[in-house]
């Protein structure tokens, strides 16, 4: 009985192996070579974190604009005639 599975997992091993290596082939086409500092641009814009971060900050400036508008005395005029 362990002959049969073992001689079934040596036929099955190498047909499993082929199809992890095409499938790797055909993602060859889509790999990008980049630099060390390339990879650090490349992060820098794609990296969901710091887009994130950066609308939070663009957040905070603008309610901080806000609460400074509040703060400052109004001012109300008319003309008549």
């Amino acid at each position: 009985m362990k002959k049969i599975l073992y001689f079934m997992l040596m036929l099955l091993l190498p047909v499993c192996w082929t199809a992890t290596a095409y499938g790797q082939v055909a993602d060859a086409s889509r790999i990008k070579h980049f630099s060390l500092q390339q990879a650090v641009d490349y992060s820098l814009v794609h990296n969901w974190g710091v887009i994130n971060s950066g609308k939070d900050l663009e957040i905070a400036k603008q309610k901080i604009k806000e609460q400074t508008a509040q703060g400052l005395p109004q001012i109300n005029a008319s003309i008549d005639y």
